[in-house]
């Protein structure tokens, strides 16, 4: 999105797009879970008015290397029973926290926006409806509402960002098994599409197509497998490994001694017994 912010507002007069007067303060209201509207500008029915409204914005800052500094980082909320928005993965005021986070609700929200997100907290297992926007304890069948809000950026600190990268303490809450280096080394890293899938023919001399087949001839003999295609799908990539630190995490908290060689070694034991 070329523009000097990395949001833009705008309203539809019947015939093209146009930019709203007071971007800033438009935006700075949205970014504010209490926010549900700025002046005429409605934002649960994303009207002006009477006329349609729109926000274009840079891409979640989820989906791109810390290198990109003018993303989109996205903060989900819940609304607790005295009307107070708290950040996923922050203490509320009975000093509770989630199991997650907000850069983990935002990789699961964006391969599947209409998809169903478990995680604990406070000893209680809940369920987010990101297509309805609702969480729900699994036991006391309570539900309370989520909000998924931008961080707010104002131009001063845009200028600042621009040409720089950011620091490591602006990316505590990214979680680190997300960056590109995680994919599998045997895929094409020209092949990973930012939404979707991409097939990738596997070589017929590569150890991997050999060990497909040879799995494949154990179970299902009297076959020639021909060709072979890898399907690359970065976003449940990225899911499944927010899943296993997430689990790791869970894991760790029971067992305080528990490290990370010991989970590689569980996840082994895991796939054996279930082979």
């Amino acid at each position: 999105m070329h523009y000097y912010l990395p949001y833009r507002w705008q309203e539809f007069n019947g015939t093209d797009w146009e930019d709203l007067p007071n971007m800033e303060y438009i935006e700075k209201a949205y970014c504010d879970p209490n926010m549900l509207r700025y002046q005429s500008v409605d934002f649960q029915t994303m009207k002006v008015d009477t006329r349609r409204l729109r926000r274009l914005t840079t891409p979640s800052s989820v989906t791109k290397p810390s290198e990109y500094v003018l993303t989109t980082e996205w903060i989900w909320y819940w609304k607790d029973e005295l009307g107070t928005w708290t950040k996923y993965g922050q203490m509320n005021i009975k000093k509770v926290s989630s199991s997650i986070c907000s850069s983990d609700l935002e990789t699961v929200y964006l391969s599947d926006p209409a998809g169903i997100i478990r995680f604990t907290a406070g000893g209680q297992n809940y369920i987010i409806n990101c297509q309805e926007m609702r969480q729900r304890n699994v036991y006391y069948q309570t539900e309370k509402e989520v909000r998924r809000r931008p961080k707010f950026l104002d131009f001063e600190k845009v200028k600042m960002l621009k040409g720089s990268t950011k620091s490591a303490a602006d990316n505590l809450i990214q979680n680190p098994l997300l960056k590109t280096v995680n994919y599998p080394p045997h895929w094409c890293m020209k092949s990973l599409p930012e939404v979707g899938y991409q097939k990738v023919l596997v070589p017929e001399n590569s150890g991997e197509f050999s060990n497909i087949v040879k799995m494949f001839t154990t179970t299902v003999s009297g076959h020639v497998v021909k060709k072979l295609w890898r399907v690359q799908n970065p976003s449940l990539w990225q899911v499944y490994q927010w899943y296993v630190g997430y689990c790791y995490k869970i894991v760790k908290r029971r067992l305080k001694s528990f490290t990370f060689i010991d989970w590689l070694h569980f996840l082994n034991v895991m796939s054996v017994s279930h082979c």
